[in-house]
């Protein structure tokens, strides 16, 4: 746990750096999340079993995204972007269909 600590951390200011006052690097950067980013592991599965997991893990209490999009959105550029959240209602919407 300490090592994925290190890791994110790591990650997280490398990020920071070089997206701070680098506003093309920012729009592309919410580009690419925006367009290309998926929940870890969810190739490996039918997108209904992904949709399925994922919906039995955060249904329960979805409040728990909530610190993870924060942490995203306290990287430049990346203000207000709910990556988990949208995932979340978009892979439910789909479960209930």
């Amino acid at each position: 746990m300490a090592q994925e600590a290190a890791h994110y951390a790591f990650y997280k200011r490398a990020a920071t750096a070089r997206l701070r006052d680098n506003p093309r690097g920012q729009r592309i950067v919410r580009f690419m999340l925006r367009k290309l980013w998926s929940i870890v592991g969810s190739g490996l599965h039918s997108a209904e079993n992904a949709d399925r997991l994922y919906c039995s893990l955060v249904a329960p209490d979805p409040s728990i995204l909530e610190p993870m999009d924060a942490a995203i959105a306290r990287i430049p550029g990346l203000e207000g972007l709910h990556l988990l959240r949208d995932h979340f209602e978009a892979a439910r919407a789909r479960t209930a269909a």
